[in-house]
């Protein structure tokens, strides 16, 4: 009886890795559509750029990497975001409801990526979330942040920079004004 709960278990383990790596691919290849149909300026790692302080354009292709796993070092409290493993917090309003992190896989040269998703019913994100933003985390001593990411701030360690969404979807609450102001309450702990 142990061995075919064992196999059983083995086969929904593969169903769900499989699912999701063609999740990652159709988000991958979605973003770059986006990208191309965008206002934003794209990188030759196939990401998109937007500068924030205008808060006018919509933003990168950051959701093209794909949540992969929830994030375990991360502490998630209503309308509170706190990262122990790398010591920050940033604040989140109430249209930040039902949000998820996770870490992300991904050739950024970045040693850790979280990408923050929200719950959506538009039918262009068949998972049901949506990237809003990606948090990439950068050895201040190794190599430098990539081309396509903004610099919120750095430490002795590290240096942390960000990409929000690349368009929002049909029932989006959050504006990218909201996405300015999570990032502008980065505080480090």
């Amino acid at each position: 009886m142990k061995k075919k709960y064992k196999i059983g278990l083995a086969i929904i383990l593969l169903a769900v890795i499989a699912g999701s790596t063609a999740i990652i691919l159709i988000k991958k290849n979605k973003a770059k559509q986006d990208c191309s149909n965008s206002d934003s300026t794209s990188s030759s790692n196939g990401e998109c750029k937007v500068d924030l302080s205008s808060i006018s354009a919509e933003a990168s292709a950051a959701s093209s990497a794909g949540l992969v796993s929830q994030a375990a070092s991360a502490t998630v409290q209503p309308y509170l975001y706190t990262n122990d493993k790398y010591g920050f917090r940033m604040q989140l309003d109430a249209n930040w409801s039902g949000y998820r992190v996770g870490t992300v896989l991904e050739e950024s040269g970045a040693v850790d990526v979280y990408a923050f998703e929200i719950p959506t019913k538009d039918t262009n994100y068949q998972s049901g979330m949506v990237n809003i933003m990606t948090i990439y985390v950068y050895n201040k001593s190794g190599q430098a942040q990539s081309g396509s990411t903004t610099k919120i701030i750095e430490n002795s360690k590290y240096t942390f920079a960000y990409t929000i969404w690349n368009q929002a979807p049909s029932d989006a609450k959050l504006t990218d004004k909201d996405i300015a102001n999570v990032i502008a309450s980065f505080k480090l702990i």
